[in-house]
């Protein structure tokens, strides 16, 4: 039976540890999982003479048999050993190695053993993306004058979603838990995950590459980012979910719970446009790959200097548009003899490093301006996007400008450089542009996008 408790909550496991390579040699030992941390501190070596032995200081995988059950650590390293020498010729040592994944519920002999059937995957806002309001209570009073309080819980209805570039299914699913000591307390708990099913099972990288993907997509359409509370997999010849996977996350679980209200374009929302949603994003993740990466790292990393988070989101807006609209000023035959012209003109007298500079930028020189990128796809997302960007008429010029003032420490002479505030609500203008255009890339009107940010209240409270 598999633990209710989340990643990011202390788990403890205590038992005997070995390499697969020596089975019969087990060291007693405690394992520590803890904020994406995972600690093996061990009573002796994996060296049968009990000495430390730096050729085992690494090992793909380590076993366990604890009081959690079966383990499997995957990817490890020693981080710390001690040696006590005594009289008599006694002495002591210990150990400790980190581990990249941990798999509770299972033992696999070699890192291309870890492959499983399906997976089901939570997130912190998840349940509230789904909006699903499942509890209701009534009160009523008996014949003979005893009051009643009674309480119902109805189950989602799940969905079903294809996603063919993934040759899998992902479905929504739901769980119910209860605890409580009955004679003071009962408490009901509902969790939603994502469960994946590949047509036929798949290692563990694969599925945390689509781990990445669902938490991207969630983040866009939440408009926060997800958080991965728990990770659980069904190995090849089980029945039901019989692993529980402790990956490294080093985002931040936030202090309260999401509420639905908060979600930017949730599950009722897209309505049935949902499964086309779905499948868009993994069939071109790798056409948004870069612009994409960028923009998430912005949300992920909330506490960067905002300069960077700045340069981050113009440099995915151009990545943007060079995967959506592309362009280039005249054809490559064209700039060829205009590069080549230019060249043949360069003087001989300028010093051969200079030349070598100028004639590295001409390699770029039939690019678009980032000024008519940026214009370009406003026009791309119409009128809609003024109302996001274009708020005193004169955005891309300003983004420009503070691009520049940040790349070249040259100041515009018509835009002075941003203070602290201005580049914040310039940076949430950016990052919310960037997620109307990567929405209308997955099927999502940007009329839609745009109302649905007007409504959050960060927009509100600083870009308005």
């Amino acid at each position: 039976m598999l633990e209710n408790r989340m990643l990011g909550d202390r788990a403890e496991f205590q038992g005997k540890f070995w390499l697969p390579s020596d089975a019969e040699h087990r060291v007693s030992g405690t394992l520590v999982c803890h904020a994406g941390r995972f600690e093996l501190s061990l009573i002796g070596t994996f060296d049968r003479s009990g000495f430390v032995n730096p050729a085992l200081d690494r090992a793909d995988i380590i076993l366990g048999a604890t009081n959690g059950g079966n383990c499997t650590l995957l990817r490890t390293h020693q981080t710390n050993a001690e040696q006590k020498f005594f009289s008599r010729g006694i002495h002591v040592a210990r150990t400790t190695f980190a581990a990249t994944y941990v798999f509770v519920g299972n033992h696999f002999e070699s890192g291309s053993d870890v492959e499983f059937a399906e997976m089901e995957f939570g997130f912190d806002l998840l349940e509230a993306w789904v909006g699903h309001h499942p509890f209701s209570s009534e009160r009523e009073e008996t014949e003979a004058g005893r009051r009643v309080a009674l309480a119902r819980h109805v189950f989602e209805e799940p969905f079903e979603i294809r996603l063919a570039d993934a040759a899998a299914t992902i479905r929504l699913n739901h769980t119910l838990s209860e605890r409580g000591e009955l004679f003071r307390s009962f408490t009901w708990e509902q969790r939603a995950g994502l469960r994946l099913q590949p047509d036929t099972p798949q290692a563990w990288t694969w599925f945390e590459q689509q781990l990445s993907e669902l938490r991207r997509l969630l983040t866009l359409l939440c408009g926060e980012p997800a958080v991965l509370e728990r990770a659980l997999g069904r190995s090849r010849d089980a029945e039901r979910l019989d692993t529980e996977v402790f990956v490294p996350d080093a985002t931040e679980p936030r202090r309260d719970r999401a509420h639905p209200v908060e979600m930017l374009l949730p599950r009722d929302a897209l309505g049935d446009d949902l499964p086309a949603v779905f499948s868009s994003w993994f069939e071109k993740r790798d056409l948004l790959q870069t612009a994409a990466g960028l923009y998430f790292g912005t949300l992920y990393n909330p506490r960067a200097p905002l300069e960077f988070q700045f340069l981050a989101l113009t440099q995915a807006l151009e990545s943007l548009h060079r995967r959506l609209v592309g362009g280039q000023y005249v054809s490559d035959e064209e700039y060829a003899a205009v590069a080549d012209a230019l060249v043949a003109a360069l003087p001989s007298s300028a010093p051969a490093g200079l030349r070598d500079s100028l004639k590295a930028r001409l390699q770029y020189g039939n690019e678009l301006s980032q000024r008519r990128r940026f214009k370009e796809l406003v026009d791309l997302v119409g009128r809609q996007a003024a109302v996001l960007v274009d708020l005193h008429g004169d955005f891309v010029q300003r983004v420009v400008a503070q691009r520049n003032y940040l790349t070249h420490d040259v100041p515009d002479g018509r835009y002075p450089p941003m203070d602290l505030g201005e580049l914040y609500r310039y940076v949430l203008r950016l990052r919310a542009f960037t997620a109307v255009l990567l929405l209308r890339e997955i099927g999502v009107d940007p009329a839609r996008s745009v109302e649905a940010i007007r409504k959050l209240r960060w927009f509100r409270s600083f870009v308005a």
